[in-house]
């Protein structure tokens, strides 16, 4: 009988998980379910109460884009301010931008934000006043 060291432990071990990851790579689609459940779960997720329709607040036209202003409702007494940032020639492909300064270094001609926008990205960034 063959001595058993924490190597070949080891590799005892990892071969029975690599059968179940292969078992469970049969079936993406209940995978990729268990996975968003998860994180939901670990994230503390909770669906909204309700859908609140954004509030359009006014729109200001750049060089090669527009800037739209709105607000939405949140579930209690507040409000989210956000920019719609849109390219006239968009990549089809769109940005969440969070930062915890605000607007007013970022969505400024020359700033973060415009130089994602010339390069054909919407972006969508919250801002800390509309």
């Amino acid at each position: 009988m063959a001595e058993k060291t924490v190597f070949s432990l080891n590799q005892k071990e990892a071969e029975k998980l690599a059968v179940k990851l292969n078992a469970s790579s049969q079936n993406l689609a209940a995978q990729l379910d268990a996975i968003i459940q998860s994180a939901r779960n670990l994230s503390g997720y909770r669906e909204p109460n309700d859908t609140n329709t954004p509030v359009f607040t006014g729109r200001l036209r750049r060089e090669g884009y527009v800037v739209e202003k709105f607000f939405m409702q949140g579930e209690s007494d507040y409000v989210i301010p956000y920019l719609l940032m849109v390219p006239d020639n968009p990549n089809q492909k769109g940005l969440l931008y969070l930062h915890p300064e605000g607007k007013s270094l970022n969505s400024s001609p020359g700033g973060e934000i415009e130089k994602l926008v010339r390069e054909g990205f919407t972006v969508l960034a919250r801002i800390s006043s509309v």
